[in-house]
């Protein structure tokens, strides 16, 4: 369901059945939402509902969705600095074809590109690249941008009336008990790279991806306090030097990672590699595609089904299910069989027999070839804490006694992409997302130890 609000004031409730929405966009009266199954509903004004159809994008890693002039923009993760898929939504459905362009969308007429510098032995680096690129002439600006600090990523936010960058970078530190502490502030930038002024944003209760917009020349913040939701102009940096500003990060003291490979202590395996890791991710993702019988779905006591999965027919993606530690091969068994399709309840005490799939934790050790299931509070026991400049593809995030992910990249906006077995945004299943490293506070960078070099 979405809610309305005309003037600051709720107006109008629209719901939308058994699509579950993840974004939505709005110009001119007419909607448009994205369902977690990357559909696309077009909603206008008189609640005439249009399907447009998507079939080009296959990554549930999108950072931003948004329309300009009747053209939608899906801003994802993929590739080294984001990919934007354009799609033109007037005229007929057939003839919709979409574009995709390296790089985020700014305008209609700007894209941008960031490239973290990563510096020996980290893979990340104190400094980004930006190129701010004209669409049509191809005409390039480049910017470095440095910091005392880890850098995680930069948005371009456009000009100020002086022509100086408007960016919102995005900073990063490792306390002593190996959480990450994310530093976001927006900073007018000169062409020869130094910073002019600068604004720190507010610890948010809640961080998302994109948490800021811009509408002509005014900047705007989503800001998510413990107790009330605003919608803030930042559109001035609060701080006219850089020389009064005090970041937050300037008295953590970085521990140091024990990057040494160590299979006496994993799980008496053969040491396994960051692309075949990466291959097993992938391999429940959308490659994975099933049957489905009638009496998979039959009811069991403590037994919910995912929600992406209705009646019976073929689907991808392996389905969440606590306490899961299914192969493909016994998923497909128990499929063939009496066994139920995941399990969401979360409240029973552990797996459920007869039911098929991975939990978050059950993932990250089929990913990593280990022979048992470790959970959250136990995947220490063949894993080591890391500090999160050393994080590499196969590594992991860990929130004890919670949930798990699978690192796959920084994408040089402020986010993690991840891959993961999680019930974010009802998807139920193996998922390939994207969160605000902002967001993950509480989660601790892991590495398997028996993984190779």
């Amino acid at each position: 369901m979405i809610l309305k609000f005309t003037n600051g004031y709720f107006s109008k409730k629209i719901d939308m059945g058994e699509i579950i929405v993840v974004k939505i966009a709005c110009e001119d009266g007419t909607l448009y939402a994205l369902g977690n199954d990357l559909s696309i509903i077009q909603i206008n004004s008189d609640d005439n509902r249009i399907t447009i159809p998507v079939d080009d994008i296959n990554t549930e890693a999108i950072t931003d969705f948004k329309v300009k002039n009747g053209v939608l923009y899906i801003v994802t993760s993929e590739g080294d600095v984001g990919t934007t898929y354009i799609l033109n939504t007037k005229g007929e459905i057939k003839e919709r074809n979409i574009k995709k362009l390296k790089g985020r969308i700014f305008d209609e007429n700007t894209i941008y590109q960031v490239e973290l510098l990563p510096e020996e032995g980290h893979s990340i680096g104190h400094s980004c690249e930006m190129k701010i690129i004209d669409i049509k002439s191809g005409d390039t600006e480049s910017i470095i941008l440095e910091s005392e600090y880890w850098v995680v990523g930069a948005q371009f936010l456009g000009y100020d009336s002086d022509g100086n960058y408007r960016i919102k970078m995005f900073e990063m530190a490792t306390n002593e008990n190996f959480n990450i502490v994310v530093e976001e502030t927006i900073r007018t930038i000169g062409k020869d790279g130094s910073t002019k002024a600068i604004r720190g944003l507010d610890t948010q209760f809640k961080s998302i991806t994109n948490q800021v917009k811009v509408f002509g020349n005014d900047i705007y913040e989503l800001n998510n306090l413990k107790d009330k939701v605003q919608i803030i102009n930042i559109s001035e940096p609060n701080e006219k030097t850089t020389s009064s500003y005090k970041s937050k990060l300037q008295n953590i003291v970085e521990p140091i990672s024990d990057l040494d490979p160590d299979i006496t202590n994993g799980d008496n395996q053969l040491m396994i590699s960051r692309s075949t890791i990466m291959s097993n991710a992938k391999s429940f993702h959308s490659s994975f595609r099933w049957s489905c019988q009638s009496k998979n779905l039959e009811p069991l006591t403590n037994w919910t089904k995912p929600r992406y999965v209705g009646s019976a027919g073929t689907y991808q993606y392996m389905p969440y299910c606590w306490g899961g530690f299914s192969s493909i091969d016994q998923y497909n068994s128990g499929m063939s069989g009496t066994g139920r399709v995941g399990n969401i309840n979360t409240s029973t005490s552990g797996h459920v027999s007869n039911t098929y799939g991975l939990d978050c934790s059950g993932y990250v050790s089929r990913c990593w070839g280990t022979s048992t299931k470790y959970g959250t509070s136990t995947i220490m026991n063949i894993a080591k804490k890391i500090n999160a400049s050393d994080l590499l593809e196969g590594d992991a995030l860990n929130n004890s006694g919670s949930h798990i992910v699978l690192f796959e990249k920084y994408d040089g906006a402020g986010n993690y992409v991840l891959y993961e077995s999680t019930k974010l945004n009802s998807y139920d299943r193996v998922s390939h997302t994207v969160r605000s490293i902002s967001s993950m506070g509480n989660y601790v960078p892991i590495r398997y130890n028996g993984v190779s070099k």
